[in-house]
């Protein structure tokens, strides 16, 4: 295989060396050769070999231990420049996997869960829409609530990116996004689609009276200390082995009871499994389906063998277990319907149902009031 370009440049060079491996430095320069050393007018072999490296770096290249004595397994310039253009391409991909470059990053601690239910070092990035999201969802059925639903899933799938920590061995999706930090990211989704504020989202607090929303307006959910106290930092969830009933007996589980924030992936793979179950015309146990969002840590995995080992493994559920499930469900669906806050005329804080004018497709749509 041929010399690479420097390394012939430098071959005529070193033909100047006496049989000691010693030259003067009168020799004329060769472009894109640097300089040889100053010290004592002559310069040894190890010298050469360190100016060949370095140009190589130079170029893009490394040296890849390749033995001297063997000059034909060398490979060509272009070939290892190719690939050094390569590996560097990649590099590039990378750092824009993990530092989200060319979106708009979340603080993950202003979500509605305060970030507490993802793994440490989670980021989350947003983009705006585009036409093709936008056209999708001009399509949604609002009368249909499971079309709405598909419809936010599927701005999140491609305006949402999840990166978790090297560390945790799993690369992020938009179904790991917590069901209750959903309706938050998808506004600040279209804060981000409409920047300059050109498309307002209204809120009726009256027949007559609207307000423009925020998402910092939302009343989304607040935990309260009684059920935080059951906090697993460790697995990100909440773990119930003990408590203590209103009548003041201290109950104690058979088995630790882990309670999770229900996620876009496993609602989505149940919905998806409820649907194919009742077209098969096939029984669901309907009650199971209530509580298992909250059973199943995550959607990787699951499937319908899977989805029968985790409601087996809830044979041994008592009363205390089926107490704490419901209790933490309510919690969750009241959070499930957020509430609008304002100050009325007089300075005080109200509360107002999520109404929007033109409807939920005004999210991403103009309403018609303003087109027309």
């Amino acid at each position: 295989m041929p010399r690479t370009k420097n390394e012939a440049d430098l071959q005529r060079y070193a033909e100047q060396m006496d049989k000691k491996n010693t030259v003067t430095t009168s020799a004329t320069p060769i472009p894109g050769i640097e300089p040889l050393p100053q010290q004592g007018n002559t310069v040894t072999s190890e010298d050469a070999a360190s100016i060949i490296d370095r140009a190589n770096a130079n170029a893009g290249l490394e040296q890849r231990g390749i033995d001297p004595q063997q000059p034909n397994t060398r490979r060509s310039y272009g070939e290892e420049l190719a690939e050094a253009q390569e590996e560097r391409r990649n590099q590039i991909k990378a750092e824009i996997y993990q530092n989200g470059l060319g979106y708009l990053q979340i603080d993950i601690q202003t979500l509605p869960t305060k970030g507490i239910f993802y793994p440490s070092g989670t980021k989350l990035f947003i983009r705006a829409a585009t036409g093709g999201e936008i056209r999708h969802w001009s399509q949604t059925n609002e009368t249909e609530l499971s079309d709405i639903d598909d419809s936010l899933n599927y701005i999140l799938e491609r305006c949402l990116s999840v990166k978790f920590p090297d560390s945790y061995g799993m690369i992020g999706d938009y179904k790991d996004l917590k069901e209750i930090d959903r309706f938050y990211v998808i506004l600040a989704i279209r804060d981000f689609t409409f920047p300059d504020g050109n498309n307002e989202l209204m809120v009726k607090i009256t027949e007559k009276d609207q307000i423009p929303l925020k998402k910092d307006n939302i009343d989304f959910i607040k935990f309260e200390n009684k059920i935080m106290k059951f906090y697993d930092q460790e697995n990100k969830c909440f773990t119930v082995q003990d408590f203590t009933s209103k009548q003041g007996k201290k109950i104690h589980l058979q088995k630790p009871l882990h309670i999770y924030m229900p996620s876009v992936g496993v609602d989505k793979w149940l919905k998806t499994y409820l649907q194919r179950k009742s077209q098969m015309q096939e029984m669901i146990d309907q009650d199971f389906v209530k509580m298992a969002p909250l059973l199943i840590r995550d959607y990787r995995g699951l499937n319908d063998d899977r989805y029968r080992e985790i409601i087996e493994s809830c044979d041994h559920f008592g009363i205390a277990e089926y107490s704490i499930i419901e209790q933490f469900r309510r919690v969750l669906t009241a959070a499930s319907n957020p509430k609008f806050i304002y100050r009325d005329k007089e300075g005080m804080e109200q509360t107002a149902p999520l109404n929007f004018q033109g409807g939920i497709k005004s999210l991403f749509l103009y309403s018609m009031d303003e087109l027309i």
